[in-house]
């Protein structure tokens, strides 16, 4: 009895982890200008001078120019990242992944050749027909229809953010590039709210019309969806399908038979015909 109680307890707690949703997050800032600063006179143009060739003294001339220059604004950096939460609390990044150590190489130890496996004759595999892989592909759209839609019904689109900073060389460009990015996003954002569950969007396009330029966009979400849909879905779709299937089997069955028994009585037409033909020849010959 206590065995039993202990199975029930692990089992609910597997179904209670299953309920638990799973979050993707991704997070996409490409930024148009950084307030950093940085020296001109940075190692890659050390190394740019040394290879000139010019003597001491020269090198620290130039270098002492090339510093006189001051500062420049840094470069920006395009950040991207990619996550995955579990169980409410466990949250595994995907993209950056960290470096791994580069572990030395040990030598290698010479193993023993392989004897040469003797290769077992292939059996010959039965090819499908054209229309019985048609056949499977229907039946498997038609058995995907509900489970698709438990679970699209089932994922949520959360925490959208998309903050677009539009700039062109001419004013009238750029606005009417800020119209078109707007009516692009919010008609995607629709097509989105009628496929699945869109919840706290805040979406911001702003046309600068100061000058050209690079656009500064940033673009962030979370996706969740509950493993108990997702198996549901599965086990739904695999009991349909097998269903179909083992009600097709019958007719396949009976099909393969009619085609036996058709090759066996054309078979013995033309053994009984044979015969029938000798004795002609026979009475003709008498």
């Amino acid at each position: 009895m206590i065995v039993l109680w202990i199975l029930l307890g692990i089992l609910a707690a597997l179904l209670l982890l299953l309920c638990l949703p799973v979050t993707l997050g991704v997070s996409m800032d490409f930024p148009q200008s950084s307030p950093q600063q940085q020296p001109y006179l940075t190692d890659e143009v050390k190394e740019q001078i040394a290879e000139l060739g010019l003597c001491q003294e020269d090198e620290q001339v130039l270098c002492g120019m090339v510093q006189q220059l001051g500062s420049c604004p840094k470069p920006p950096e395009r950040q991207i990242s990619v996550w995955v939460r579990v169980l409410l609390l466990i949250k595994i990044p995907l993209y950056p992944t960290k470096p791994k150590p580069q572990e030395e190489k040990t030598s290698a130890q010479k193993k023993p050749p392989k004897e040469p496996q003797q290769e077992k004759p292939e059996q010959p595999k039965k090819k499908l027909e054209l229309s019985e892989m048609m056949g499977f592909a229907k039946m498997a759209m038609e058995c995907a229809k509900r489970p698709l839609g438990m679970i699209l019904g089932d994922v949520c689109l959360h925490r959208l953010q998309f903050y677009q900073n539009i700039t062109a060389e001419d004013s009238a460009q750029t606005a009417l590039d800020a119209q078109k990015m707007v009516s692009a996003v919010y008609g995607a954002l629709a097509v989105a709210q009628n496929v699945i569950k869109v919840k706290k969007a805040d979406v911001r396009i702003r046309p600068v019309f100061t000058g050209g330029g690079q656009d500064d966009w940033l673009l962030r979400f979370r996706v969740s969806i509950h493993p108990i849909v997702v198996l549901a879905a599965g086990l739904r779709f695999a009991a349909c399908f097998g269903l179909k299937m083992i009600r097709q089997m019958p007719a396949h069955t009976k099909k393969e038979k009619k085609s036996t028994d058709s090759s066996r009585d054309g078979g013995k037409d033309k053994t009984e015909q044979q015969p029938s033909a000798s004795q002609g020849n026979g009475g003709k010959e008498g």
